[in-house]
């Protein structure tokens, strides 16, 4: 059985512009649906659901890896928590995921990216919060993953 890495949700080209949408969107790409919704003024949650089910490129997906979150206004730190077992990762501030199974050591400007350690074991309905601490003002007017 062939095992690959979940690098980034950047791999299937995913562009959430959250204007658009207001408090909550949702993108579906190769029958998995990726859904953005607003917690609180600091706090997002992503929702991924039907990735083990997944066609093209992220059929053979087992594994998530590390993701990176852009365009969310000025923040000084990040932290993102999978609620399913309370894990979390603190973010590399200006970092990006490469898409090459090393984490987060692409460079990227405004952005924060997540490398899980280990790598989470994926399932059909995963949900992760990000929570900023906003240096200036968050916003989720163009968000990016």
């Amino acid at each position: 059985m062939r095992h690959k890495t979940f690098k980034t949700a950047m791999v299937a080209g995913l562009a959430l512009v959250w204007g658009a949408f207001g408090a909550s969107a949702s993108l579906v790409s190769q029958n998995v649906t990726f859904t953005f919704n607003v917690v609180d003024a600091d706090t997002l949650r992503l929702t991924v659901d039907g990735v083990l089910d997944a066609t093209g490129n992220w059929a053979p997906v087992k594994f998530f890896d590390a993701f990176d979150i852009r365009n969310v206004g000025s923040f000084s730190a990040a932290k993102v928590t999978y609620l399913s077992n309370s894990q979390f990762e603190s973010g590399v501030s200006g970092k990006q995921a490469t898409g090459a199974g090393v984490g987060c050591a692409k460079g990227g400007g405004a952005s924060a990216c997540f490398d899980w350690t280990p790598n989470l074991s994926l399932t059909n309905h995963m949900v992760f919060n990000i929570d900023f601490t906003p240096t200036g003002g968050a916003s989720i007017s163009a968000i990016h993953i």
